[in-house]
């Protein structure tokens, strides 16, 4: 019976509905609790109270950050293969709203959508319909009032209003996929990268977004992610194809200084500022002999390494 639990079964028992609905038919899986494959994304409120993570087993799970309890299970319509499978998720600055996006969509609708769910009941809201490619990263502005959307293949972003779904401004000259979207402290600004090589830099008044500056860093050719620093006045860079890690000026993406990464035999693609400096991760292993994924902080003139997992830290 015990290694049953640990099967995950699935059961089709009516065909899917009709192009452009959302399937009805019932999927029937056991739900042990945890996530059985995978986690994409992880998002956290302002206020450090909610965690919720992403997996590519197609649910979301939402955490208590307090005591590390479970709080709920969201699910989206799935299918066979890929569908349902979630790359993206970020949480409203309040808490209140989960937004969750990835491989969802297509087999039904012949497009994407993202899908927003109220994080304390686990009502589904609305779905964002009509997306042209998986949905890569997921961002909410600080005043929660707008979500953006890094798309894969070459259609860039789109950004839309929370309370109503409406898009209200795109940039789709890209060359390639975008992993990254992020907005600064006070909304004012987004950053997003690409695997064009190029990393953008827009002014957003909450109705126009303005491009100021497209240019590559000195560090890569693939930047991953992009994080502002948390007084604005910088920006991270993570790469893909290379262990480097670049800050960049928030005005207008020219190049600051590149943290000490000697001794990295892999790329830090995932990054993020701390109140006390700058963490990356990704692929990076062998720490003293050892074989372990790390993570790198930099604070001030030290660099120190911690031990994560044995595979990527996405």
């Amino acid at each position: 019976m015990f290694t049953l639990i640990r099967v995950l079964l699935l059961a089709l028992f009516a065909q899917v509905a009709f192009a452009g609905e959302p399937p009805t038919a019932p999927i029937l899986r056991f739900d042990l609790g945890e996530h059985t494959a995978m986690i994409r994304r992880i998002a956290s409120d302002a206020e450090g109270r909610y965690l919720v993570t992403a997996s590519d087993d197609k649910t979301a799970r939402v955490w208590d950050l307090r005591d590390g309890r479970l709080l709920s299970t969201l699910r989206i319509p799935i299918g066979a293969g890929n569908e349902g499978k979630l790359n993206a998720v970020a949480l409203s600055p309040d808490g209140q709203t989960v937004a969750l996006g990835g491989y969802t969509g297509w087999d039904y609708d012949g497009s994407t959508s993202i899908f927003l769910f109220d994080r304390a009941s686990g009502r589904l809201l609305r779905r964002l319909t009509g997306l042209p490619n998986v949905i890569s990263h997921l961002a909410f502005s600080p005043d929660g009032r707008t979500l953006a959307a890094s798309l894969g293949g070459n259609n860039g972003i789109r950004l839309f209003a929370v309370a109503d779904g409406h898009l209200l401004a795109q940039d789709t000259a890209y060359g390639a996929a975008s992993y990254s979207v992020s907005f600064n402290r006070n909304g004012s600004r987004l950053v997003a990268t690409s695997l064009d090589g190029y990393l953008r830099l827009y002014y957003w008044n909450g109705n126009a977004l303005n491009l100021l500056s497209k240019k590559t860093a000195p560090g890569g050719t693939q930047p991953l992610a992009a994080r502002f620093s948390p007084d604005g006045t910088q920006i991270a860079v993570g790469f893909n194809d290379t262990p480097a890690v670049n800050v960049l000026n928030a005005a207008d993406l020219s190049f600051a200084y590149a943290p000490d990464t000697a001794g990295v035999d892999a790329n830090l693609s995932s990054i993020a500022w701390t109140a006390q400096g700058l963490v990356a991760a990704g692929d990076a292993e062998k720490i003293e002999g050892q074989s372990n994924i790390y993570l790198r902080h930099w604070q001030g003139n030290t660099v120190q390494d911690t031990p994560l997992a044995d595979n990527t830290v996405m």
